[in-house]
């Protein structure tokens, strides 16, 4: 890929040449952006390190060797999940195979009775379910990962810890790797409480 850097980029890549040699650490750029030559913009991670005066060039001193690994689609797949996670009203959730929640969307928190993302991340179902509820999750995320079947459009009646009793739609689906190991479940809950009670 040909790049074409604008000014003020090649002034930051300076910049952190400068702090490796002045540091003399290795520098990690989690997430930088480089133009290219026809001006598409690419998300780069980039690792910069010292080098020794090689033989040959052992008069012009140390060195600096950056490499870079161009994560743009990731990074837009990335950006794009988590507008949906923020946006979407149902609930969505990512769980490993010990049933702990690794990814919610900003809506499964409120559902939840919560308020941060941080106070359901690395927690079950019996955190907020009643003892009765959150075993028959548990089950049939058991019954998910080892058949590799989802469950789709259960019609569920929740039992929360707080007292709360609410109706949901429940989709539950293997979640896996790269290679199609089974590696938690997935799933989307939507609230049907309301339609419920007419």
């Amino acid at each position: 890929q040909d790049f074409n850097p604008q000014i003020e980029q090649v002034a930051r890549f300076n910049t952190d040449d400068r702090t490796v040699l002045a540091t003399r650490k290795p520098l990690d750029i989690s997430e930088e952006i480089l133009t290219d030559s026809v001006g598409r913009d690419h998300v780069l991670v980039t690792k910069k390190i010292l080098l020794p005066p090689l033989a040959r060039w052992k008069n012009r001193g140390d060195l600096v060797l950056g490499f870079a690994i161009d994560i743009t689609e990731l990074y837009l797949a990335r950006r794009d999940l988590e507008r949906v996670m923020s946006n979407v009203p149902d609930g969505i959730f990512f769980k490993d195979r010990e049933g702990r929640f690794i990814a919610v969307s900003e809506s499964k928190v409120r559902h939840n009775g919560l308020k941060h993302l941080h106070e359901i991340i690395g927690k079950t179902d019996s955190h907020f379910l009643s003892a009765k509820d959150a075993q028959h999750s548990k089950d049939v995320e058991d019954k998910v990962m080892r058949t590799g079947l989802p469950m789709l459009d259960k019609e569920t009646h929740v039992h929360w810890t707080d007292g709360r009793e609410t109706w949901a739609l429940v989709n539950k689906l293997p979640l896996r790797d790269e290679h199609g190991a089974i590696i938690g479940t997935f799933g989307l809950n939507r609230d049907i409480t309301a339609s419920k009670e007419l």
